[in-house]
C-alpha cells in the first residue's frame, strides 16, 4: 500500500537545532542590580527565548576562547536595543566574574526567523 508513497519532508528542530548555536559578546554588566547587556536579544538571534518562554543551555567564553571557570550567580540579560521589551523573562546562572568582552554562547537557540531577518 505504501510501496507508492514518495515522502518528503523537512527535518526542522530535530536535526538541526544541536547544530547551531547564538554567540552574543558581553556589551557592559552592571553588578549591583545583576544585569548583562549583550549584542543581541529579542529582536534578533533570541526572539523564542520569551516567546517559547524556555531557558537554553549556556557556556561562557573570554575573549581568547577560554571557558570561564568561577562561581555562579543568576543574572537578567538584555539586548542592544533601548526598548524595554528587550530583555529576556527568565535568569540566567552565569559566571560573577563576567565582563564586557566576553562572550555567552546559547546552544541550541538556532531560529530561522533571525537568519532571514540577516540576509535582507
Amino acid at each position: 500500500m505504501l510501496e507508492d508513497v514518495n515522502l518528503r519532508c523537512e527535518p526542522g528542530w530535530a536535526v538541526s537545532a544541536s547544530s547551531v548555536a547564538v554567540v552574543s559578546k558581553v556589551i557592559a554588566v552592571k553588578n549591583n542590580v545583576g544585569l548583562i547587556h549583550l549584542n543581541d536579544g529579542i529582536y534578533g538571534g533570541l526572539s523564542e527565548v520569551n516567546f517559547l518562554d524556555c531557558k537554553f543551555p549556556v557556556s561562557v567564553f573570554d575573549r581568547a576562547g577560554r571557558s570561564i571557570i568561577a562561581t555562579y550567580r543568576d543574572w537578567r540579560l538584555t539586548g542592544p536595543t533601548c526598548d524595554s521589551s528587550d530583555m529576556i523573562k527568565r535568569k540566567y546562572r552565569l559566571p560573577e566574574t563576567i565582563k564586557p568582552g566576553d562572550y555567552v554562547v546559547f546552544w541550541y537557540a538556532w531560529n530561522i526567523f533571525s537568519f532571514y531577518y540577516y540576509a535582507i
